[in-house]
């Protein structure tokens, strides 16, 4: 499937790859908190609703997606990442998202999981195009500006700044309408849109289950409009 007449894929950052060459050993036991076990649960329903044919799954880390579908290719930047997620059996590269090392319309459905375009950017959704079929997929999970910043009134407010092991993090912060304009411009229409974490607050780095006041606000959620919330969840297809 590798791309004709190009070399390997380059970093699409130093700096991202040696961050998660840095956590690939502690990265599962970080995601075993439960606001990442109730995103993966909403990941989950996308597949078994949108997945299809062959599977290119980027940014997949150690691989907790990919025995989620039966034919999937996973790809990410991080080396020791990709060491770990071996276990998985499933084919594997190291690679750049910006610059995909596969052939054009090669895939049926893209998974695009969990901060992945929070890290890399809208910048590279023309080459995720690219790689994806008439008619495929692309399912995205994301970060909202609502993470730190209702009012949206500033640049400011699309930045996320925290550290990971004390190393400085920056991370891209999106509205709705933005993505889906950017997905739009590449030839693809909004499918399905969902979001979580509309009253009750990720809290990330917290591993204590939720409390029964925690778990009410994210039932109650259910009744509520979804067109806001802390992290969105898009099903996209491509029309061109």
């Amino acid at each position: 499937m590798a791309k004709e007449g190009t070399k390997q894929a380059l970093p699409a950052s130093n700096f991202n790859r040696e961050l998660y060459n840095h956590l690939s050993q502690t990265y599962d036991s970080r995601q075993e908190n439960p606001a990442t076990l109730f995103l993966r649960k909403k990941e989950l329903g996308l597949i078994r609703r949108f997945s299809k044919g062959l599977v290119v799954d980027l940014g997949c880390g150690t691989g907790h997606h990919l025995n989620l579908a039966e034919n999937v290719i996973g790809l990410d930047i991080s080396e020791k990442m990709l060491n770990i997620a071996k276990s998985k059996n499933k084919p594997l590269t190291q690679g750049n998202i910006k610059n995909l090392p596969f052939k054009d319309a090669s895939a049926d459905t893209i998974y695009y999981f969990f901060s992945t375009l929070n890290f890399v950017g809208l910048d590279c959704v023309r080459e995720v195009s690219r790689t994806v079929k008439t008619g495929g997929k692309i399912l995205l999970s994301v970060t909202s500006v609502m993470d730190i910043d209702k009012s949206r009134s500033s640049p400011e407010a699309k930045v996320k700044k925290f550290r990971i092991d004390g190393k400085p993090v920056n991370t891209r912060l999106f509205e709705k309408g933005e993505i889906v304009e950017r997905f739009r411009e590449e030839g693809f229409k909004l499918v399905n849109f969902g979001s979580i974490f509309r009253l009750q607050k990720p809290r990330w780095g917290n591993f204590q289950p939720f409390s029964f006041w925690e778990k009410l606000k994210l039932k109650t959620e259910t009744l509520l409009p979804k067109k806001w919330g802390k992290v969105y969840l898009f099903v996209f297809e491509r029309l061109l």
